[in-house]
């Protein structure tokens, strides 16, 4: 080991730095360090625990205007707590996510497209588990009860909104990506940036195509600009979310304000709170 000398008359931050590196190297000269691979832990990890199973009743009717959810007694239907056009649907069967055969069961036409095979199944399972899993901030239990709101409510848009599905998709990724390393049955982390960033440009792509159109301010769009500044907080980028959260206020204002949306859709307003 050479020797280094340090002028220490002046010293700074980087100088004590500098110490304390050629002190450690002198500490740990010859000797060998071995740490456990956290990649095969999180493998073994991943591998032991079981996703968590999800009932969702999905139509059988794949077609953009045809994916509505079954209707209650009175005639309405709902897709998570939003209330949407009466159209008449066939008796739709229960899809279970955390089943072995949930591969091959009538998914909706934009999941079997996006998410085929067995690997797309397990990502549609690991962003319900992770929806599911959405907290409101700690500051919101003063003001608002979700005691009586299903946890699944973040959920059952993916199966009738392409738009939303690829932006829950995208937060996933985008939280994936940041907190653990990448999944054992992924080739490399690029894989993930790369899947992430194609499911994001395609749910912009989708939502600026239907507020172009009629209905801009209708419950599917609002629920999907959520779900896009829900990904731009995951990722930090607070001046891009606060787009989404401008265009949101607008969107609201053009249904009458806020008050308005409580009163006619209170499930929906509880959203725009989160």
């Amino acid at each position: 080991m050479q020797f280094e000398f340090v002028d220490n008359s002046s010293i700074d931050r980087a100088t004590r730095r500098r110490i304390r590196r050629r002190a450690a190297e002198g500490r740990n000269a010859g000797r060998k360090l071995s740490r456990p691979s956290r990649k095969a832990a999180f493998a073994n990890n991943m591998a032991t625990v079981r996703p968590f199973p999800v009932h969702a009743r999905l139509p059988r009717s794949a077609g953009p205007h045809d994916c509505q959810p079954p209707a209650d007694s009175n005639g309405s239907s709902s897709v998570g707590g939003i209330s949407c056009v009466n159209t008449p649907v066939s008796p739709s069967p229960v899809v279970d996510l955390g089943s072995p055969h949930s591969a091959i069961s009538p998914l909706p036409a934009h999941l079997r497209r996006h998410a085929p095979g067995y690997e797309g199944s397990a990502l549609i399972q690991s962003v319900v588990s992770f929806l599911i899993g959405i907290r409101h901030a700690p500051e919101l239990d003063r003001v608002l009860d979700y005691s009586s709101e299903s946890r699944s409510k973040w959920v059952e848009p993916i199966f009738f909104d392409e738009a939303y599905f690829h932006g829950a998709v995208a937060v996933y990724l985008s939280y994936r990506t940041r907190t653990f390393p990448p999944p054992y049955h992924c080739r490399a982390p690029q894989d993930l940036s790369s899947s992430q960033t194609r499911h994001l440009c395609r749910a912009l792509r989708l939502i600026n195509s239907r507020l172009s159109r009629e209905h801009a301010a209708s419950n599917e769009n609002l629920i999907a600009v959520m779900i896009l500044g829900l990904y731009e907080r995951q990722q930090g980028a607070y001046h891009r979310g606060l787009v989404h959260l401008t265009g949101l206020e607008r969107m609201i204002q053009l249904r009458g304000g806020l008050a308005a949306l409580t009163r006619s859709k209170s499930g929906l307003a509880r959203k725009v709170f989160r």
